[in-house]
């Protein structure tokens, strides 16, 4: 099976009828695939979303979504990494690298910084890591959104956004 990452951004809030909506619509647009929804993250502001998906091997990338309610990233194949699932996570973190990283190399500069993530009760739960290496979603369970960018900041790991979400219920 491969994993894929889907993300959209949305010029206005949307609400979780209008992300399912896109999600309908890039199932449809994938149907030859086809996909599995497994989770959806939609902003609390309802400005952006990222959603995993699961689907036989593919051989090619696949080709660009439909744009839906916002514009959708074309999505990228991803290995999954857990360390916990005891917590449901609800805040995510977005980095992309200029060149490729090790998974390795993250983890030893998030490791270095394990007591700042510790003092403002941010605990890691998952990350989808892509297979050109050149970005990473990090889940996690914290008080706020506020709490992980400043552990992310002083541990001086590199993040391009921080988010509170909502996990959606996807229909099928």
């Amino acid at each position: 099976m491969t994993n894929l990452i889907f993300e959209w951004c949305f010029n206005h809030q949307v609400s979780p009828a209008l992300a399912q909506d896109s999600l309908d619509a890039a199932g449809d647009h994938y149907a030859t695939l086809p996909l599995r929804w497994e989770n959806a993250y939609l902003a609390v502001n309802g400005r952006a979303m990222v959603a995993h998906a699961v689907t036989p091997a593919l051989t090619d990338p696949p080709p660009q979504p439909p744009y839906g309610a916002g514009s959708a990233l074309c999505p990228w194949s991803a290995s999954v990494h857990l360390a916990d699932t005891s917590d449901a996570p609800n805040v995510l973190v977005e980095r992309t690298f200029d060149s490729a990283v090790t998974l390795d190399a993250i983890q030893a500069i998030e490791d270095a910084g394990i007591s700042c993530l510790e003092m403002r009760g941010v605990k890691f739960i998952q990350t989808f890591f892509s297979l050109d290496r050149t970005r990473m979603l990090c889940l996690y369970k914290a008080p706020d959104a506020e709490s992980v960018r400043s552990a992310q900041s002083e541990a001086r790991v590199p993040y391009q956004r921080v988010w509170s979400y909502n996990e959606l219920t996807i229909v099928s």
